[in-house]
């Protein structure tokens, strides 16, 4: 990939930021649409999770970070195990990908999109003088082929997001 990337400390900077900003949205400020679309993504994560907990990856997970041990933070979705809460995330992510159930009647690619009405303080109608010149694009890759934070060319952008990714 010819975009380069940010350091490792700048990441975690943002991450934090972002993550900090996002924590401060308080669930009543939401207007009851968001909050609807919320609860429906919550249950449907929640269905397909339960229905892929006996998967077989998600079992051998659930072995090897049960002999790992640790202290016993959180909950297995569709288990009685309790194991430490990054294990946790582990096993109910690979429970929650096991079968093909995504739900794409909303959002393919699992991207979500929300009118800008629903933005707190958003300047409507929405006009811009220009285009922006810094997109942010988050990613949770898998595969390693986008470091969490990375400066990428408008060819580079373009490419990623009809590959799934999300700006």
């Amino acid at each position: 990939m010819d975009g380069a990337s940010v350091s490792g400390t700048k990441a975690a900077g943002l991450t934090k930021t972002l993550a900090a900003q996002a924590s401060e949205v308080a669930y009543d400020s939401l207007p009851e649409p968001v909050r609807a679309l919320a609860r429906q993504c919550v249950l449907d994560y929640y269905g397909v999770a339960l229905a892929g907990a006996d998967d077989p990856l998600a079992t051998i997970l659930l072995d090897e970070l049960s002999e790992a041990g640790g202290a016993a933070q959180a909950s297995v979705i569709g288990r009685k195990e309790r194991l430490p809460a990054l294990s946790v995330a582990l096993v109910n992510g690979a429970a929650g990908h096991a079968l093909d159930y995504d739900d794409v009647n909303i959002t393919e690619n699992t991207r979500c999109a929300y009118p800008i009405e629903f933005i707190p303080n958003a300047k409507i109608p929405c006009m811009v003088v220009r285009q922006p010149s810094n997109i942010i694009m988050l990613t949770c890759d898998a595969f390693g082929v986008l470091p969490p934070v990375s400066k990428l060319t408008p060819e580079q952008a373009s490419y990623h997001f009809l590959a799934g990714y999300t700006l």
